[in-house]
């Protein structure tokens, strides 16, 4: 099962108050001298803490921005699939009529890019709001394959605008299921 964006969050939010725990304590002067001698902090100086910590601030926004958008990809697949193997009774909604012909040409493997293109279909209105979603995920695909290319176009994504765009794009499309819920 995947991680829930909730539990993704609070991991979040709980590491940035350990980081900063770890910078207060490691500013007392008996807490620094009682670092172990294998540790990565041994005999760091005061000047040095601060960047140390940015980085790994840092590091840690990416790693929980990939995470935010893979369990955000896992409500949309399995959304995808309950759609497409609902049993047909009654009407359908032009989404699912729309998934059901995505199913019919690429099973599985339909790219996620293609299933938020058929949301935007059944919702003219969220033109934009489903294209800033995909830009999170060009970014995603930039970080989750090494960072190798420059980004054109979709740089500066953090925790926050993962989850601005994410409740955007479950406010535009009401059937969608909850993205965000904190």
């Amino acid at each position: 099962m995947a991680t829930a964006p909730r539990d993704i969050w609070l991991y979040y939010n709980r590491s940035l108050e350990v980081l900063a725990l770890v910078e207060s304590a490691l500013r007392d002067p008996d807490i620094a001298a009682a670092v172990s001698s294998d540790s990565p902090f041994y005999k760091m100086t005061p000047q040095q803490l601060p960047d140390v910590l940015k980085q790994m601030a840092t590091e840690l926004a990416l790693e929980v921005s990939l995470a935010l958008v893979a369990s955000f990809e896992a409500i949309l697949r399995i959304d995808f699939d309950r759609q497409v193997r609902a049993p047909a009774t009654g009407s359908k909604s032009v989404a699912a009529a729309n998934f059901q012909k995505l199913w019919r040409t690429h099973g599985v493997r339909t790219r996620l890019e293609d299933l938020l293109d058929a949301w935007r279909a059944a919702h003219p209105g969220a033109t934009k709001v489903v294209g800033d979603f995909k830009g999170v995920l060009k970014w995603r695909h930039w970080l989750a394959h090494g960072r190798y290319w420059p980004q054109k176009g979709f740089a500066g994504f953090d925790p926050y605008t993962v989850e601005k765009r994410a409740k955007a794009l479950q406010k535009a499309l009401p059937s969608l299921p909850p993205l965000v819920d904190w």
